[in-house]
C-alpha cells in the first residue's frame, strides 16, 4: 500500500495493479498481479485518488514513499478499530502455529 501509484487503481475494471515493491521493479514472482476491488473499499479509494496530489495515492507527510519501517499493518488496526469495522484482534504467529 505505501507504494500504491495513481496508476495502479483501475476503478473501470474495480481492479488494483500490483506492479513493484519497496525496493525492486516487480512485487515478488517477478510478475504483474490484479488484485479485485471490493465495493466497500471503492468509495475510499475513489476518495484518495480525488486527494493525491503526486503520483503515490498515500504518500508520506514529504510527498515521498512511506518509510521500510512504517508501521502499516498497526495503522490499518487502529483505523478500522476507530472506524467500528472491528472489535479486536487475535494474533496467531504463523511461526509459533508450525
Amino acid at each position: 500500500m505505501a507504494g500504491l501509484e495513481r496508476r495502479d487503481v483501475d476503478l473501470a475494471r474495480n481492479l488494483i495493479l500490483v506492479r513493484h515493491s519497496w525496493s525492486r521493479d516487480f512485487p515478488k514472482g517477478d510478475h504483474e498481479e490484479a488484485i479485485p476491488i471490493h465495493p466497500e473499499l471503492k468509495p475510499y479509494l475513489e476518495q484518495a485518488l480525488r486527494r493525491a496530489n503526486g503520483h503515490l495515492l498515500f504518500p508520506a507527510p514529504n510527498g515521498k514513499m512511506l518509510p521500510r519501517d512504517f508501521k502499516l499493518a498497526e495503522k490499518l488496526r487502529s483505523a478500522m478499530a476507530r472506524a467500528g469495522i472491528v472489535l479486536g484482534y487475535k494474533h496467531i504467529c504463523r511461526r509459533c502455529k508450525a
